[in-house]
């Protein structure tokens, strides 16, 4: 692994610590009485905003490329340190995907983003991990066993990128569902959310749905603009431009669509009900925030289809 972009390295600028659910957490697990091992410290900055909201007493910082004189040298991927109860960090974020298209070696870790391999080592070694993640970490399914609360902040966490990010917080075992936030607000349990998201997946009299057709009547926009949450169905001939196969943001569908004003309207209501009640949790959140505050979202063609076959 090399510099900066090669590790996937963002420094934290906004403090996410002054959050309550994550002071929750915090009093759960005792952290101000803990040792505090960052394991990713870079300019050790995670541990200056912990101290700020006196949540931290004594740490060990470490960084492959310390930038901080109290972050000692240590690769930690390879060598991952041992013995501490709690681990708080920003770990490095590189997509498989993203590595390829610039032609950066990504290490043979059998996970599809590097953040989720450091996650796994954290997890490993101490019994209480608060990770800041990429916001779409909870449509990986991974390391759910122990995850006490995720935390979706909007707000720029980070002065050299506008990723929408999240904060996942573990502990030893979660007896309790998880819960979810946006900042401070609870929006609800993942199990619950999770259920109304797959009940779109229940199919009906539509078939043989073809997104990116080069003739589809029925258009979709997939993702929100900065003015506000408007991802919507529309007519085909509304995407004036020719769809690509590799389009992902707006689409043509093909498909056998009867009384079309009439089904795009039950398709718009379908979609505005799917959000209000998920809160957005399942949508990827995109880079850019809108003016209600909230990440851009986008929809992905999976629960799309689900809307389709439902309700068209």
């Amino acid at each position: 692994m090399q510099a900066k972009r090669e590790n996937g390295v963002y420094f934290t600028t906004n403090n996410p610590f002054k959050l309550r659910p994550f002071k929750a957490w915090a009093r759960k697990i005792e952290l101000k009485n803990k040792k505090i091992l960052e394991p990713f410290a870079g300019k050790n900055n995670i541990i200056t905003m912990l101290k700020e909201e006196d949540l931290c007493k004594s740490f060990c910082s470490y960084d492959i490329v310390p930038k901080n004189n109290q972050v000692k040298v240590r690769d930690t991927i390879r060598d991952f340190p041992t013995g501490y109860n709690v681990c708080v960090s920003n770990p490095p974020w590189l997509a498989n995907y993203s590595a390829k298209r610039r032609k950066i070696k990504f290490p043979d870790i059998g996970f599809e983003n590097l953040y989720q391999y450091c996650l796994k080592l954290a997890l490993d070694n101490c019994e209480n991990v608060a990770y800041i993640v990429p916001g779409t970490y909870l449509r990986t399914n991974l390391f759910r066993d122990r995850l006490d609360t995720v935390i979706f902040v909007n707000s720029l966490m980070f002065n050299d990128t506008e990723n929408p990010a999240c904060i996942a917080l573990f502990t030893k075992q979660n007896k309790n569902n998880t819960k979810i936030y946006h900042d401070n607000k609870l929006i609800g349990s993942l199990d619950k959310l999770r259920e109304i998201h797959y009940s779109m997946q229940q199919q009906s009299h539509v078939k043989n749905i073809s997104f990116n057709h080069p003739s589809g009547n029925l258009g979709l926009i997939c993702i929100d603009s900065t003015a506000g949450p408007t991802i919507r169905f529309c007519r085909g001939d509304e995407v004036a431009r020719s769809v690509k196969h590799s389009d992902r943001l707006i689409t043509k569908i093909g498909g056998n669509f009867t009384n079309l004003d009439r089904t795009i309207l039950r398709l718009n209501k379908a979609l505005y009900r799917y959000r209000k009640n998920t809160h957005d949790v399942f949508l990827a959140p995109f880079k850019g925030l809108r003016r209600d505050g909230q990440y851009r979202r986008r929809l992905d063609y999976a629960t799309a289809r689900g809307i389709i076959e439902r309700y068209a």
